[in-house]
């Protein structure tokens, strides 16, 4: 079954400046540096940043693509360790997350930190301190919640339904691209909105339909690495079922998210007439989030050409 959003497809036009940005960023790596950057290439992170951002200016791309591949760094810096040594890692990076955020780290440290050291230079003078505040604590949400998985890996247990939504929420840094996602809009929401009900709903609706796109697609990919953390397997485990029914019960959870989404758009925008770009600036996130695993070749498995409408 085809994946589709009716979100229109978009790619920043400053891709291949972002290409040479995402270069000299990997400089910064030393010895590492061509490494990284050969491999950022490959990734095509700069057209994951272009697609999910199509409408930001350079400065603020830049920044973004830059949250993009520092989210994946820290995810792939525990990638293969064994089950205690990654919850130790884990833990580490955690409590190393939260000296970066509060400026105790007077110097640029080693990946996957040095890339948020970075950022934090940037973004603190951005979007204002009440934004700055909500960004910083979304980070250090990511790194909490990437914990709590790696704790789940160590004790070898499947979360259940209701668990992994609240870790998945956390682990796809979703809030982080959803905060930078306001700035390319044009200025961060008010205050009383983004803590609004409605608002908060809206995002992880949005939210929720791309991290079970995704996890559809990279379902394969990462049954192949042992990984359980996918909703796929999730379901599988919870209810008993087999993959295929696990699959075709995500298949069909799609639609329903996509008319979740869009009844608490209508419901947001009704409330807040003025915040259509920000609510576009959410379907980018979507719908880049889906093109470019498609264009990347990173999902190889689910593609079917002109598919993902």
């Amino acid at each position: 079954m085809p994946i589709t959003l009716p979100f229109p497809p978009a790619v920043n036009p400053r891709v291949e400046l972002l290409d040479e940005h995402l270069d000299a960023v990997a400089d910064r790596y030393g010895e590492r540096g061509t490494t990284e950057r050969a491999r950022w290439r490959s990734v095509h992170f700069g057209l994951l940043a272009a697609r999910m951002y199509p409408e930001a200016q350079l400065d603020l791309l830049t920044l973004s693509a830059e949250a993009l591949v520092w989210l994946f760094e820290y995810d792939d810096h525990l990638v293969d360790l064994p089950p205690e040594s990654e919850q130790q890692d884990a833990h580490a990076l955690m409590l190393a997350t939260a000296d970066v955020l509060a400026g105790r780290q007077a110097t640029r440290p080693a990946s996957p930190l040095g890339l948020l050291w970075d950022i934090c230079l940037r973004a603190r003078t951005i979007g204002g301190e009440a934004w700055w505040v909500r960004f910083g604590q979304d980070a250090q949400d990511f790194a909490d919640l990437m914990y709590d998985e790696s704790r789940s890996r160590a004790e070898r247990r499947p979360p259940s339904p209701e668990s992994y939504r609240r870790l998945r929420r956390g682990t796809s840094g979703w809030a982080l691209l959803t905060d930078l996602a306001e700035l390319v809009a044009g200025q961060p929401l008010p205050e009383h909105v983004v803590r609004g009900g409605r608002y908060r709903e809206l995002r992880w609706a949005a939210g929720d339909l791309a991290c079970a796109i995704n996890d559809l697609l990279s379902h394969p990919k990462e049954l192949a690495a042992g990984e359980y953390h996918n909703l796929v397997m999730v379901l599988e485990h919870s209810r008993r079922i087999d993959v295929a029914e696990a699959r075709a019960i995500v298949t069909g959870m799609i639609p329903e998210l996509l008319a979740d989404y869009l009844r608490i758009r209508a419901e947001f925008l009704a409330e807040q007439p003025l915040a259509r770009d920000h609510v576009r600036a959410l379907e980018h996130l979507m719908r880049g989030s889906l093109d470019w695993s498609i264009a990347s070749g990173r999902y190889p498995e689910l593609v079917d050409g002109g598919s993902h409408r």
